[in-house]
């Protein structure tokens, strides 16, 4: 502790008029402005029982009122500015609708666990839905997944525009019901998964991403092709991989 502290501590009414004089003096931390604050408490309790004995003299301290009421501003202003490990999260999500349930619920939690009970609104949670360039716009086939194998099939826009409202519905319904105490973004692209999820999260500088993992189909096990293994390798902040099967 530096003797500037220490000498504040030792005799508050000496530098400061008040107690709301300590609490803006930026040479204190925060832990030595309770310290001076208490001494300021203690010598307004001693002054308060010499009165009552009949004994007068000397600088009156500050009410114990307001040496109460600036520690409680004290302690509000520096719980609120500390921030949480993670305050952007990144949810990905790929059409898959149970998968993207669980997805989805494992980084709402996630915001929610670490903004604190009413304070879910302090950590943003934006969610991504990619379109793979895969049969998965294939009229009749399966809703694309991360699992798919990359293949080079022609998607018209039409067919892509009823996805991308599918998709944009699917991620409205889970924010309704969710997250919606958490503000973010909601948005629908065509692309590459680990490319769109990485350059998302580094747009939005994400402090965690969430992403299902789900099994690798022979083909990528074959190739070597993973998309969440990609992300792993080229994103800039820790990842959630959420299991979905």
């Amino acid at each position: 502790m530096s003797k500037y502290a220490e000498e504040r501590i030792v005799h508050p009414q000496k530098y400061y008029r008040d107690a709301e004089a300590v609490a803006h003096d930026a040479k204190l931390t925060t832990d030595e402005k309770q310290r001076v604050l208490d001494s300021m408490a203690l010598n307004a309790e001693l002054m308060a029982t010499a009165t009552e004995e009949g004994m007068t003299g000397g600088e009156r301290p500050p009410s114990l009122k307001e040496i109460k009421a600036t520690r409680e501003k004290l302690l509000a202003s520096t719980s609120s500015s500390k921030k949480a490990r993670f305050q952007t999260i990144v949810v990905a999500l790929n059409g898959d609708t149970e998968m993207d349930e669980m997805v989805a619920q494992a980084g709402f939690d996630m915001a929610s666990t670490v903004g604190g009970k009413g304070q879910g609104s302090h950590v943003k949670v934006h969610v991504i839905n990619v379109i793979e360039p895969t049969g998965g716009l294939i009229a009749g086939a399966a809703a694309p997944t991360m699992a798919i194998p990359h293949m080079a099939l022609h998607v018209d826009q039409q067919r892509l525009d009823q996805e991308r409202a599918r998709r944009s519905e699917i991620a409205s319904d889970i924010r309704h019901r969710l997250g919606k105490d958490q503000p973010g973004d909601d948005v629908v692209v065509h692309g590459e998964p680990s490319t769109e999820i990485t350059r998302f999260a580094s747009e939005r500088e994400a402090d965690l991403i969430v992403l299902g993992a789900v099994d690798r189909s022979w083909f990528e096990k074959l190739l070597g092709i993973s998309p969440t293994q990609e992300v792993a390798e080229n994103a800039r902040c820790p990842i959630l991989f959420v299991p979905t099967s």
